[in-house]
């Protein structure tokens, strides 16, 4: 009795001995990971191409048309979009004249003050171009225009480079909300303006700031001149190899669907329409869009340098044809039904993604976006793929959240606040008919993994501790 007794009690010190390591060891660990420096990360949002418009340019092979466009690129990270030039060199052209370049870095903002660099992100280029005397970051933004069909691209502009600058706040676009912090606004965008023998630049673009550039100016432009009549998705895409360092690349492209149509008349301008406008999106997922009938306007280009067609000869008029009663299907007019429900409140399982459900008339196509809160940080969340549904079927949207809105919902759950996902639905048709429902709220929690629950990691020290503790316990308990 006296040995079991004294087992029970080594047992019961041990035990406390245990906590009390595990517990220092487990402050130690979060007070270091608390005061760790972390990255301020930017991040680019591609705003939608605008302002659409043809021009006619003259070339030495003849006439050819160039659409035109606005672009712009925002900053809506937690850190500025700042470049530095480093080790300038020449390159000699073949009429004998000097170009200036340099090896551009970017430099990233970390929490405690200091910079971090992430060399060789692209070239600065002393440009000279449309009367520009300063230096632009090369490559920075893509122009594509693709087909609706395949999604096979048909034009391109050269790899567009600019001199970057905090220009517009990211309030003055009405379609892109945004109550975020404002940075500093110190960088205006002379990029050096008349130096080519600078040994440095620094350039870039702000939190909460826009860098915007109008149509059919440096570069703004695609030659489509010898494009067919068709659909096509015109995409701007930043950031299009990866090589910038940001906190969410999944918002880097957007686009306008558009048709092109050729007039019957020889050197005639084409005429460009707005279809649809995809926000965030490379291409609009409404469902199939190859099972859509060709437009009328599907005609090659005329060739250029044609001449004008010759005048049709009169033809005395027909006699008149009798008339013949025909049943004519109406075009679908009226915008499909949607009723979007769901759990109010949801658990952030796996890491990323939570669930709606909708229901709709008739087949349609349910996208979803979204407003994710959590005290004073928010993040807008585009489209992330939807769900194509069929008449009267009710089923699940996956709603998949950004890197940057888990962040900020995890941050938020830490400090026990909570986080609230605003929904909206956008519904549409296979003739394009869309209805928006808005005003669900979400409540997320958090929610374990199908793993189940993790457990705190241990520090080294706790590890061999608890190892100790489970080999002492055995021998005594023997």
């Amino acid at each position: 009795m006296a040995l079991s007794a004294l087992v029970k009690t080594l047992r019961a010190r041990f035990a406390v001995l245990l906590a009390l390591v595990l517990g220092a060891a487990l402050l130690a660990g979060a007070a270091a990971r608390a005061d760790a420096p972390t990255e301020r990360l930017p991040d680019l949002v591609q705003l939608m191409p605008d302002q659409l418009q043809v021009e006619a340019s003259d070339q030495p092979d003849g006439r050819h048309w160039m659409l035109g466009f606005w672009s712009a690129v925002a900053n809506e990270g937690e850190g500025p979009l700042r470049f530095q030039g480093r080790d300038p060199y020449q390159k000699t052209l073949p009429d004998g004249s000097k170009d200036y370049f340099m090896h551009a870095d970017q430099l990233v903002t970390i929490s405690d003050g200091s910079l971090e660099r992430n060399r060789d992100v692209g070239t600065l280029h002393y440009y000279t171009g449309f009367g520009h005397v300063h230096w632009h970051l090369e490559p920075f933004d893509r122009y594509e225009l693709r087909r609706v069909q395949d999604y096979k691209q048909v034009a391109t502009d050269r790899k567009q480079g600019f001199c970057l600058g905090s220009r517009r706040r990211i309030s003055d676009f009405s379609y892109v909300p945004y109550d975020g912090p404002f940075g500093n606004q110190d960088w205006n965008g002379s990029c050096m303006a008349n130096q080519p023998d600078a040994d440095t630049v620094t350039e870039g673009i702000q939190v909460g700031w826009a860098d915007d550039y109008p149509p059919l100016v440096e570069g703004q432009q695609i030659d489509i001149t010898h494009v067919p009549a068709g659909r096509y998705y015109l995409v701007h895409r930043a950031n299009a190899d990866g090589v910038i360092r940001e906190s969410d690349l999944s918002n880097n492209a957007s686009s306008v669907q558009i048709s092109i149509y050729w007039p019957p008349q020889s050197g005639a301008a084409p005429q460009v329409t707005v279809r649809r406008s995809c926000f965030g999106q490379e291409k609009c997922p409404v469902g199939d869009e190859s099972t859509l009938p060709p437009p009328p306007e599907d005609s090659p280009p005329p060739p250029p340098g044609s001449p004008p067609s010759p005048p049709a000869s009169p033809v005395p008029p027909a006699p008149p044809a009798p008339i013949v009663e025909q049943s004519v299907t109406p075009r679908d007019t009226r915008s499909p039904r949607v009723a979007a429900g769901g759990r109010r409140r949801q658990r952030l399982a796996d890491g990323d993604t939570v669930f709606i459900s909708a229901r709709c008339d008739e087949l349609c196509s349910v996208l979803e976006k979204g407003l994710l809160r959590a005290r004073r940080s928010s993040v807008r969340i585009g489209a992330a793929g939807g769900a194509t549904l069929a008449a009267n079927e009710r089923g699940r949207v996956p709603f998949k959240l950004s890197p940057r809105a888990v962040r900020i919902a995890r941050s938020a759950f830490a400090h026990r606040r909570s986080v609230w996902l605003e929904v909206e639905v956008l519904a549409v048709d296979k003739t394009g008919n869309e209805t928006r429902r808005s005003g669900r709220t979400i409540r997320i929690v958090p929610g374990a993994s199908k793993a189940g629950r993790t457990a705190p990691r241990l520090s080294t020290a706790a590890a061999r501790a608890l190892g100790l503790y489970c080999h002492l316990g055995g021998r005594l308990g023997r």
